[in-house]
């Protein structure tokens, strides 16, 4: 035997240096690596939002028909609007081009205050701690949630005005 496990302090087995086992690997990346988090809490809510029960991962599926085409898909939906519809030549050019599904997208995402968003994010969630670390909370498994980006902007809005209130007393 080498040593004492780093996170429960047991014996390290042979073929082993700092942990007795892939639990205890698991528990210190837990509360020391960001991507382990948001992968674990993914792999628990699949990306639906713990205050309103948004499924993140359709919408940004919804959403992708703007990633792919990106600000032209914006430019020429406010010229469909004009036109009445599609230019012939737009049609024969660019067949794959869905203006029913970026209409929907554009309308989803405004709805949502997320046009801005939409080409600077990989995912339309966010990982949060039920009780902020400023608070007294932890990066364990319990206390961290998926939000979709508007609920997250709108707890850490409230989060903000509460540590501000905070010092103001102090």
């Amino acid at each position: 035997m080498k040593g004492r496990c780093r996170e429960c302090g047991k014996p390290v087995p042979p073929g082993r240096r700092s942990w007795c086992g892939q639990d205890c690997v698991d528990a210190h990346r837990l509360r020391t690596d960001p991507n382990f988090q948001r992968l674990t809490v993914f792999n628990r809510d699949r990306g639906v939002c713990a205050e309103c029960g948004r499924d993140c991962v359709a919408l940004r599926n919804d959403l992708r028909p703007l990633t792919s085409w990106g600000s032209v898909a914006a430019t020429l939906m406010s010229l469909v609007k004009e036109l009445g519809g599609l230019p012939d030549w737009w049609r024969d050019r660019y067949p794959d081009f869905d203006a029913d599904k970026i209409e929907h997208a554009i309308k989803v995402a405004d709805e949502l205050g997320l046009l801005k968003h939409v080409m600077t994010r990989c995912s339309m969630w966010d990982m949060d701690h039920v009780v902020p670390l400023w608070s007294g909370g932890t990066n364990d498994l319990p206390n961290l949630r998926s939000l979709c980006v508007s609920c997250h902007r709108e707890a850490t809005r409230i989060g903000a005005a509460e540590r501000a209130a905070m010092k103001r007393c102090e």
